[in-house]
C-alpha cells in the first residue's frame, strides 16, 4: 500500500467513532428532546375495552352479512374512537405546569402542594386534566382534606366560587363545577396529637402512587391553580424532574398523556418526635447567659479610663469622684448559649441513624425555640451555632440530607459546647 493510500485511510477512520464510545446526552433543545416530549401513551380504560369489543363485534358481522346498515354503524363508531383521539390531542396540547411547595415538608405529615396549569392556546380551552407525580418523594395523601382552587384568567377576571360537598360523590365541588380533591374521611387517628411512646401520631401512609390532581376545565388564554394534600414516606433531598399529564376527554374511553419537565429542588425534613427530657434538663433553661467579655449587657465588667468618643452616660461618677479621674463602665456581654448537635454518622447503622437524626431535630427545634444558638457536627457536615428561623430551615436541611458517611473528615467543633445525639439512644 502506498503512502498516499495509507493517509487517506487514516482520515477516513479518524471520523468514525469507536463502537463502544459513550454517547453524551442529547441537549434540551435537541431533536431527539423533541421527539421524546412528542411521545404520547394511551391507555384503554374498562370502558373503552368494551367499547373496542364491541367496534370489533360490529365489523366482523359487517363483514359476514355484507350489511349496508351494520357497516353505517361500523363508520359512526369507529368515527368516535377518531374523535376521541383528536379531542384528547387537542386538550394536551399547548399546557404546561408548574409545582410550588410553600414550605419544606416533614417526613409522613401531610403537606400542601400547588400545581399551576397555563393553557396557551388562543381559543381553545383543555378539558378534564389530570396532573400526576411520577417521581418520588410527593405521595398521594392516604386521607386528604378537600380545598378549594384557585383560578387566575389572563383574559377575563375569575369569578367567585362557592365550595360544597357532592353528596353522591362524596369531593368538593365549585360553582363552575369542578371537583377539588375527596373528602376526608374519618381515620381513627389524631394528626399532631402526641402518643405514649414520645412519637406524633399520623396516619399511615399506605399508597406508593404519586399524588394527582384533576382541573376539569381550563380556560383559553387562562391559568388555574389546584392544590392537593401530599406526603413523602421519607427524609431526603430529592429532585423531581418530571409530571405526567394525562386526559380521558371527551368519552373517557381512553386515557392519553404526555411527560413534562418539572424539576424542583425539595427537601423533605425528619419527622417530628418528642424533644429528650433529658438532654434538656443536662442543657439547662435557654435565655441570655454572661459570656466573660465586655458587650452589651446589665452585669459590671470592668472600670476603665474615659477616653475621646467614649457615651457621658456610662460614667461611673461614685469611682470616678474616689480616684479623682472619669471611670467609663464596661458591661459583661450576654448572649444565647451556643451549642453543637453531634450525629455520629461515620459509624451509626442506618436504622440508629434515622433514629438519632429525629432526635436532633426535635432538640433543635426546642433549643432554637427557647433562645439557644444550636449548629451541626457530623462526618462530612458542619453548621455553625446560630438562631432564629432561618437557621432552623438551614440546621433542619443538614439532617434531611445526613447519610451514613463512614469516609468522612470529622469537622472541628471548636470551643462550641458539643452534645452527642447518640448517647440520648442507649440512655435508659
Amino acid at each position: 500500500m502506498s503512502r498516499r493510500q495509507t493517509t487517506a485511510s487514516r482520515d477516513d477512520n479518524a471520523g468514525t467513532p469507536p463502537s463502544d464510545a459513550v454517547h453524551a446526552p442529547s441537549p434540551p433543545g435537541s431533536a431527539r428532546e423533541r421527539w421524546r416530549k412528542s411521545l404520547r401513551k394511551l391507555r384503554f380504560t374498562r370502558d373503552g375495552v368494551f367499547y373496542v369489543v364491541f367496534t370489533l363485534g360490529v365489523g366482523l358481522a359487517a363483514l359476514n352479512t355484507g350489511n349496508n346498515l351494520l357497516f353505517l354503524i361500523l363508520g359512526l363508531l369507529l368515527s368516535v374512537i377518531i374523535i376521541s383521539g383528536i379531542l384528547a390531542e387537542s386538550a394536551l396540547r399547548g399546557v404546561s405546569v408548574t409545582r410550588r411547595i410553600e414550605r419544606d415538608p416533614v417526613a409522613e405529615e401531610p403537606f400542601l402542594v400547588t400545581y399551576r396549569l397555563t393553557n396557551h392556546k388562543r381559543a381553545w380551552p383543555s378539558l378534564a386534566l389530570t396532573v400526576e407525580e411520577v417521581e418520588a418523594p410527593i405521595l398521594a395523601s392516604p386521607n386528604p382534606t378537600p380545598r378549594p382552587t384557585g383560578h387566575r384568567g389572563t383574559t377575563r377576571p375569575p369569578q367567585a366560587s362557592q365550595a360544597a360537598i357532592r353528596p353522591e360523590t362524596g369531593r368538593l365541588s365549585q360553582n363552575n363545577g369542578e371537583e377539588v380533591g375527596q373528602a376526608s374521611k374519618n381515620s381513627g387517628h389524631n394528626i399532631g396529637q402526641p402518643s405514649n411512646n414520645g412519637l406524633v401520631q399520623r396516619p399511615e401512609a399506605t399508597t406508593t402512587k404519586g399524588a394527582k390532581a384533576l382541573c376539569l376545565h381550563l380556560g383559553a388564554a387562562s391559568e388555574a391553580d389546584i392544590s392537593v394534600e401530599a406526603m413523602a414516606p421519607r427524609r431526603g433531598h430529592f429532585t423531581p424532574r418530571r409530571l405526567r399529564l394525562s386526559t380521558s376527554f371527551p368519552f373517557g374511553f381512553f386515557e392519553k398523556s404526555r411527560e413534562l419537565d418539572a424539576v424542583d429542588d425539595i427537601f423533605v425534613l425528619p419527622r417530628r418526635c418528642l424533644a429528650s427530657g433529658e438532654a434538656l434538663t443536662r442543657l439547662g433553661g435557654g435565655g441570655e447567659r454572661p459570656s466573660a467579655r465586655a458587650g452589651q449587657g446589665t452585669d459590671l465588667f470592668e472600670l476603665r479610663e474615659m477616653t475621646a468618643g467614649d457615651d457621658r452616660r456610662r460614667i461611673h461618677f461614685r469611682k470616678s469622684a474616689a480616684v479623682g479621674r472619669f471611670l467609663v463602665a464596661e458591661r459583661e456581654e450576654e448572649r444565647a448559649p451556643r451549642l453543637l448537635l453531634l450525629v455520629d454518622n461515620a459509624t451509626a447503622s442506618p436504622e440508629d441513624l434515622e433514629q438519632d437524626v429525629q432526635s436532633a431535630a426535635a432538640l433543635l427545634r426546642e433549643l432554637v425555640a427557647s433562645g439557644h444558638e444550636v449548629g451541626i457536627c457530623a462526618s462530612g457536615d458542619l453548621l455553625l451555632p446560630g438562631s432564629g428561623q432561618a437557621h432552623l430551615k438551614a440546621a433542619l436541611r443538614v439532617l434531611a440530607r445526613l447519610e451514613v458517611n463512614p469516609g468522612g473528615e470529622a469537622p472541628n467543633p471548636g470551643r462550641d459546647k458539643v452534645l452527642r445525639v447518640a448517647t440520648l439512644r442507649h440512655s435508659p
